[in-house]
């Protein structure tokens, strides 16, 4: 019997999805980069299929949240769906022009791309007069 790229990564997904399940870390990486027009967020998890990611914004916390799924058939008529979920949250700092967020999956990177522009508070400064 040979083994296939495909039979690799769905081997390596169950065993993902059950590390979670019995209470095990999936590993998850993440890098920050700083742009001149923002910052960007670079998410990846191995074995996580692409539309398993979704991006929320909530109160000023960017989140990042990844969903693994299974299909198990307990009888011939019955389908239960286990989806732990790992969820990694980002504060937005004030200078980030949250209305402006965008993300995109880079298939070849095999990444979560989530781009942050600055807004125009980036290197607010002002003085404030004192009343008397």
């Amino acid at each position: 019997m040979s083994v296939t790229n495909e039979l690799t990564k769905q081997l390596a997904h169950l065993a993902n999805v059950n590390s979670v399940i019995g209470g095990g870390i999936s590993s998850m990486n993440e890098r920050i980069r700083e742009l001149k027009d923002g910052v960007l967020l670079e998410v990846s998890m191995p074995s996580v299929s692409p539309d398993a990611y979704r991006v929320r914004i909530k109160d000023n916390i960017l989140m990042v949240i990844m969903s693994l799924s299974v299909i198990e058939n307990i009888d011939s008529e019955e389908e239960r769906v286990f989806s732990p979920s790992l969820i990694r949250a980002f504060p937005i700092p004030h200078f980030i022009d949250v209305d402006n967020i965008q993300a995109q999956y880079n298939y070849e990177e095999g990444k979560l791309q989530v781009f942050a522009p600055y807004n125009n508070l980036r290197n607010y400064a002002k003085d404030v007069d004192i009343r008397f």
